[in-house]
């Protein structure tokens, strides 16, 4: 049966609080009789419960990522490089799926008011009127939103994101100067991150004088010859080449599996996951400790682009 501080404090006829801030090293109680509470703990074997003093003092020493899965990179390369980035800091950081799942995401999020953690990175799950994570938002509890962030949260988040406006034109400009005379740009997912790469996709277009359609799901795309289909997903790029005839050229956030096929090439923007990683565990351990200043968006430069053919 493990040792409590009810027993340490009945072997020497002291009260249980003296104990516990002979413990604590607290500085209200003699150096003579700390000395003796810690003799008769160590003689009595007594192992703290750390979980419980940590909740006491409100620090768990742990760190949440928030994500949909662990299925894609934007997922799993933030989570390994947080992970190791935090260990060095002396924080553990506790994966938790919503997968997509309102319902799951906003239990999820009702955990952390309940202090089961100190602060929390998030891959955001669905978007609800209001926000789910706008009562954690607006009470000050740490939070970095990685890649993106919900809307109409009504006051400044911080959030650690690729410089996506720039990583979408450089991207258009390379499927331009391959050949593509007309675009196609698949960022639909309507969340900031898509608003700023449709943008980038646009001011490329409109710089080299070649057309851009912006397509939502179930709007069949208009056929052109020398077409570049440009999105987030490798699914949207091979679904859309299907309806044309003339798709010659791909451009997509990532990876692109395999050879290029259905196009005669595909250009591919890598984000930098492991500077993502880094910049948000920066900003977390920094609310954690109780900095000041407003709250920012940090855009993180594409890492590299590839060519697939």
């Amino acid at each position: 049966m493990p040792v409590r501080l009810k027993d340490i404090a009945e072997s020497l006829h002291l009260d249980l609080s003296t104990v516990s801030r002979a413990l604590r090293d607290d500085a209200r109680v003699h150096a003579d009789t700390k000395k003796t509470v810690l003799a008769e703990a160590a003689r009595l074997g007594y192992r703290p419960n750390l979980l419980a003093r940590r909740l006491a003092v409100g620090k768990t020493k742990t760190v949440w990522l928030i994500l949909p899965s662990l299925g894609s990179p934007i997922e799993r390369e933030p989570a390994e490089h947080a992970a190791a980035l935090l260990f060095e800091h002396e924080y553990d950081l506790m994966i938790v799926q919503h997968r997509n799942d309102a319902a799951a995401y906003e239990r999820i999020l009702g955990r952390l008011s309940e202090g089961l953690a100190d602060g929390a990175l998030i891959i955001p799950g669905p978007y609800a009127d209001p926000p789910f994570e706008e009562v954690l938002v607006h009470a000050g509890y740490p939070l970095v939103f990685i890649d993106r962030h919900p809307k109409n949260l009504g006051t400044p988040v911080d959030v650690v994101t690729t410089a996506n406006e720039k990583a979408a034109y450089d991207l258009t400009i390379r499927c331009i100067r391959a050949g593509a005379k007309h675009v196609i740009a698949g960022f639909n997912e309507g969340n900031p991150v898509a608003d700023a790469r449709n943008a980038g996709c646009r001011r490329a277009g409109e710089e080299r004088n070649v057309p851009c359609q912006f397509i939502t799901d179930g709007i069949r795309p208009e056929n052109s010859d020398h077409t570049a289909v440009i999105g987030s997903s490798v699914p949207f790029l091979r679904n859309t080449a299907q309806l044309l005839t003339g798709a010659i050229i791909g451009g997509v956030f990532d990876n692109w599996p395999g050879a290029a096929h259905p196009f005669k090439e595909v250009h591919v923007c890598v984000q930098d996951f492991p500077a993502m990683a880094k910049t948000a565990v920066t900003v977390i351990l920094g609310r954690i400790a109780g900095t000041k200043d407003d709250a920012r968006i940090c855009e993180v430069t594409a890492k590299q682009f590839l060519t697939v053919r």
